[in-house]
């Protein structure tokens, strides 16, 4: 409901992601700058379904609009298609009949390959390497009851590309070619769907094409107007085009769209303070990242990076979004490979990186352009952040 809804440019839409205690939701909803609320409770049982919704004006919490649906589970797909169009209507928003099943017409009409796409999309959304090796499963099987199931094509190759950013593979070239092909055949398939152009922009990044990245989001936008995530990864793109201050308010819109988000909003809005020389609020943001998520590699390697500046305020370093890291780099993008106690062997950094290793709360930097040697871990390291910068 929330992504077919978010597809009507005369339609703001507000997750408030909130199952628990519906009491005091529709103040949360006019805090958040929401006229409107939808809620629902589904409820199943063997074959079948009972869906309850309700529409209420967000200020007098007035009903406008509740019904009971009971149907079998196989009709799940349709009753989507139904409810879109009811609380349209409620809304009083004129909508064609084409251009309605057009935008809110389900991904695909196999139930079981929905069922395995929701269980991929959760498993993806983890961001471990055994969920994501599970999540690509789960995709593949999707793909296998429907081969036009573009959505899940699309999901399959962000499995690929976050096997390369975060090192989860040897063949980190050969990773992002499939994420590629992958996220180029979807759009090709299903060039109306906002989820897709997401996946595409991402891949791009991965790639450095970041200006290709950049347009993908804005046509994620354009069919998507409230799409909380394609604001929020724009936000991280600015910041890796050398622009940080530029991330702080795409945040802030994805943040009002998407309140209850994730650790990576955190993450993206620390990363930024940091380049921006603030790093007292660069610390703040990125603890509330790992709060919400212990186990991102990213999240800590910044903290300590952060630490190691020492508390600064934005605009007590000089150069602000120029000065990077203490060298006066202004564009970076950044990758994560992990080492370990016995001092195997790390790979040589790209030309043009600085590495970072941490040990515990500290970490020593050096700058490295063209250093054709291997590098061996130092023992009790845990970490390596290497910035590859952009010119």
């Amino acid at each position: 409901m929330i992504t077919d809804l978010g597809r009507f440019p005369e339609v703001r839409v507000i997750s408030l992601q909130d199952a628990a205690a519906p009491s005091g939701a529709e103040t949360r909803s006019e805090k958040r700058g929401g006229d409107y609320v939808v809620r629902g409770e589904l409820q199943r049982s063997g074959d079948n379904i009972r869906l309850y919704v309700r529409l209420t004006e967000a200020t007098s919490g007035e009903a406008l609009w509740s019904e009971q649906y009971d149907r079998a589970y196989t009709d799940l797909l349709s009753l989507q298609d139904e409810l879109t169009r009811e609380v349209l209507n409620k809304l009083r928003i004129k909508v064609s009949d084409a251009e309605l099943r057009r935008r809110a017409r389900p991904y695909t009409r196999n139930l079981q390959a929905y069922e395995y796409f929701l269980r991929a999309q959760s498993g993806l959304l983890v961001r471990r390497k055994p969920d994501n090796d599970a999540a690509r499963e789960m995709y593949l099987k999707a793909i296998e009851l429907d081969p036009t199931f573009a959505r899940a094509r699309a999901g399959l190759a962000l499995t690929y590309a976050a096997d390369r950013r975060n090192g989860w593979t040897s063949d980190g070239a050969g990773a992002l070619a499939k994420a590629f092909e992958l996220a180029t055949s979807a759009q090709q398939m299903d060039p109306d769907t906002p989820e897709i152009y997401f996946a595409l922009a991402y891949v791009n990044m991965e790639r450095g094409d970041l200006s290709e990245a950049t347009d993908n989001l804005r046509e994620a936008l354009r069919l998507n107007p409230s799409y909380a995530d394609a604001y929020a990864l724009m936000g991280g793109i600015q910041t890796y085009r050398g622009r940080p201050q530029e991330t702080i308010p795409l945040i802030g819109v994805a943040t009002r769209l998407l309140p209850e988000s994730g650790y990576l909003y955190f993450l993206v809005l620390g990363r930024a303070y940091f380049f921006l020389g603030d790093t007292e609020s660069a610390s703040l943001y990125l603890r509330q990242a790992l709060a919400r998520n212990p186990e991102s590699v990213e999240s800590h390697v910044y903290l300590a990076a952060t630490l190691v500046r020492g508390p600064t305020r934005r605009g007590d370093v000089g150069g602000g979004a120029d000065t990077h890291a203490g060298a006066g780099v202004p564009r970076s993008r950044m990758a994560v490979q992990l080492s370990d106690d016995r001092c195997r062997p790390a790979r040589a950094p790209d030309p043009g990186t600085r590495e970072y290793r941490l040990v515990g709360n500290c970490a020593s930097s050096r700058r490295t352009r063209r250093n054709p040697s291997i590098l061996h871990c130092v023992p009790g390291s845990s970490e390596i952040l290497r910035e590859t910068f952009v010119r």
